[in-house]
């Protein structure tokens, strides 16, 4: 099954824009049922994945599944792995499974080799960090919902506050994103002072924020 796409309508009128858009979505779909299996090598194991993907264990390692994917769309995953050795080696092996609809209905399959280097010899990758920082700031957020609907507002806001700290601190913060944001963040702080005020406008912006913030990866 493909990943859905959740709307919160205001009007009957806004029903047919959005199914409008979701049926243009479903002309440009390159690649359905994407799955990615990663199956660790000896000595290395698997700690996590720091989006929320659905995921199963399977012989030798995980499945991920992906859902779809658009015309020009890019999906990044991004996991945590324990090695028994500092040496450089094979780390995982990844294969990606999809249907093609482009040209006709063929099933792929694709194959790469994971390789850890010397720790001197990486790079920092600025892609690797914004991904971290996405999906820390989107558990922040999963975590300040659940508090908020335990009626913890207080303990909610420090979480979206911490989630702020974490985008202002970053190198990314000078960027107009992520500016937005932190701006985003604050606002969702002041809906969160009372019960009635998070019953009528907070859980809903907070649970569009998350899923439109966990999308974003």
């Amino acid at each position: 099954m493909g990943g859905g796409n959740f709307h919160f309508l205001e009007s009957p009128e806004q029903a047919c824009t959005v199914f409008a858009s979701e049926f243009q979505e479903l002309l440009t779909i390159q690649a359905q049922n994407v799955r990615l299996k990663i199956l660790p090598a000896e000595g290395v194991r698997i700690l996590g994945f720091m989006q929320d993907l659905p995921s199963q264990a399977v012989a030798g390692g995980y499945e991920l599944n992906l859902g779809d994917i658009l015309a020009g769309d890019e999906r990044r995953v991004l996991l945590e792995l324990a090695a028994s050795t500092s040496a450089p080696g094979a780390l995982c092996q990844l294969q990606l499974e999809y249907q093609q609809l482009a040209g006709g209905l063929a099933f792929r399959e694709l194959s790469a080799l994971v390789e850890s280097q010397a720790a001197d010899q990486i790079p920092i990758n600025p892609i690797v960090g914004r991904e971290l920082l996405l999906s820390e700031v989107n558990q922040d957020l999963k975590q300040a919902r659940q508090q908020a609907d335990l009626g913890e507002l207080s303990a909610a806001r420090d979480r979206l506050n911490q989630a702020r700290r974490r985008l202002e601190g970053s190198q990314f913060s000078e960027e107009a994103s992520f500016k937005e944001q932190s701006h985003e963040l604050h606002r969702l702080q002041a809906l969160l002072t009372s019960n009635q005020s998070y019953a009528s406008q907070g859980r809903k912006s907070l649970s569009s924020y998350q899923f439109a913030t966990a999308k974003q990866k």
